[in-house]
């Protein structure tokens, strides 16, 4: 596999809820999706996200993910044996480093 592939990643945006730990992707695709303590909901697209519930309710959070699904599904099904090689591996992603 080449080495461009396995190590590109993409930052996506989710709403963590402080009341139930529900953590909701912004890109809803226009559909009000609701925490399951119902104190957020999110409504978002390409164009547009709205959030609703206090400021205090939810938190922002940024995760880094692999952009290849397949080198992903891989990446998930690595055994304890690989540890060491996943800390790495989120290292590197963390850090933007190739």
């Amino acid at each position: 596999m080449p080495k461009e592939i396995a190590i590109k990643t993409k930052e996506e945006t989710y709403y963590k809820c402080a009341h139930c730990g529900d953590e909701i992707f912004w890109n809803t695709h226009k559909k009000f999706t609701y925490c399951k303590c119902k104190k957020i909901w999110v409504d978002g697209c390409e164009d547009y996200v709205r959030i609703g519930g206090d400021k205090g309710d939810y938190e922002v959070i940024k995760k880094r993910i692999l952009k290849n699904k397949t080198t992903k599904k891989i990446y998930d099904q690595l055994g304890p044996e690989f540890a060491v090689a996943r800390m790495v591996i989120n290292k590197r992603i963390k850090h933007d480093l190739t």
